[in-house]
């Protein structure tokens, strides 16, 4: 079976078609570009001759093919990205708006198309992850970093020669504008700490004192897009942000250092015991390889071993996201095989239910709890509700 991964990432959308334990066909295309022209994403999916779709999903929803989606646009907003239209025409032109607008148009596509497609699970949904964990949040990984914590564990497992449920790690997926922590007990995701409940990230300001929120005067929903190292440095190339940082280069520098701590802040954050059942920290996504992080993790966690991220064999472009959205997409086809398709049975991912907004319990943020279960339960055939 040849399926098909689609990880809609800040920086590129990566395309990688998985067949057994092996990537077959693979692209990657500049987010912009896709923003600008959807049509090219559309040509892509076509050329991979994929049996089966993971369709880019945001922050997430229990399995749902796209046969079921009742209404595309308003399950595409506000169920797969928490926004609604008018805020997206609201807010129109922005980089990441035209990333939403090009989700919106590539998902209706593939809802009205004759193909298998299926939307996946992000972390929160998870019943693995328990429930006292999960209040007033609503990302602990979106569907990518769930996607690439999946391969990390078979990473693993094949590394050291054991089964996926002998496997506990912290994975640390470093994206382009967000980075999540998620922790992996006995191959059951456990707990995430992801995007914009993390810490200092490259775009996003990451965790906010609520006294920033409430003295700001008003917030518009693309604002996760902002107050970041991007703002200080002024380049969005962490590599080149670590260069400065390595010279001195002030204020440059001092940001540098803040997202670097706020990675380990959130290693250690995570729920499984780094040190006894998780001795392993598993780099994984665009910034893996930065140098200064890996000599920051040995010296603060000195007894614990730090990887880098294995991808499936015949990978050369994409990174791990895509390749777990494909594996998540041939399970739920019920065409998965091997140490891969064990994964994902002992993740349990196929018992996720709810929606990511389900254990908001702050008063004002009520109405959009409801708003959220209230579009799912609406725009897909069968919903699958937990609460």
């Amino acid at each position: 079976m040849r399926a098909l991964g689609i990880d809609p990432g800040t920086g590129t959308f990566d395309l990688a078609v998985v067949d057994g334990e092996r990537v077959v066909y693979e692209d990657s295309l500049p987010a912009a570009e896709v923003a600008e022209d959807p049509e090219r994403l559309v040509k892509a999916i076509e050329a991979s001759r994929a049996d089966v779709i993971a369709a880019p999903s945001g922050y997430g929803v229990p399995f749902a093919w796209a046969s079921e989606v009742r209404d595309p646009l308003r399950f595409t907003y506000e169920v797969l990205l928490l926004s609604t239209r008018e805020q997206i025409a609201k807010a129109s032109g922005e980089l990441g708006v035209k990333v939403y607008e090009a989700l919106a148009l590539v998902v209706s596509q593939l809802v009205k198309a004759d193909v298998r497609a299926v939307f996946v699970p992000s972390v929160i949904l998870l019943r693995t992850v328990p429930a006292y964990r999960k209040y007033n949040k609503v990302d602990m990984g979106t569907a990518d970093k769930l996607a690439s914590a999946l391969i990390a564990v078979h990473g693993l497992a094949k590394r050291k020669g054991v089964r996926p449920s002998e496997v506990s790690a912290v994975v640390l997926e470093l994206g382009f504008g967000y980075n999540s922590a998620i922790s992996v007990l006995r191959g059951r995701v456990v707990d995430g700490i992801g995007g914009t409940y993390a810490s200092f990230g490259p775009l996003t300001a990451g965790s906010l004192d609520l006294e920033v929120v409430v003295g700001a005067p008003s917030w518009s929903r693309f604002d996760v897009y902002k107050g970041g190292l991007a703002e200080v440095c002024g380049t969005y190339d962490l590599r080149e942000a670590e260069r400065r940082y390595e010279a001195g280069e002030e204020p440059c520098a001092s940001a540098y250092r803040a997202w670097l701590e706020g990675v380990l802040k959130d290693v250690a954050r995570a729920s499984v015991p780094i040190g006894r059942e998780a001795g392993t920290v598993v780099l994984n996504g665009r910034y893996s390889g930065l140098r200064s992080l890996r000599e920051a993790l040995r010296e603060a966690m000195p007894d614990v071993e730090v990887v880098e991220g294995s991808r499936l064999p015949g990978s050369s472009v994409t990174k791990e996201a895509s390749q777990g959205y494909a594996a998540m997409a041939a399970h739920a086809a019920g065409g998965g095989e091997g140490l891969l398709e064990e994964v994902m049975r002992v993740a349990d991912i196929d018992s996720a239910c709810g929606t990511v907004a389900d254990y908001v319990v702050h008063p004002a943020a009520a109405p959009l709890r409801e708003r959220v279960r209230r579009a799912y339960v609406e725009s897909v055939a069968r919903p699958k509700l937990c609460l």
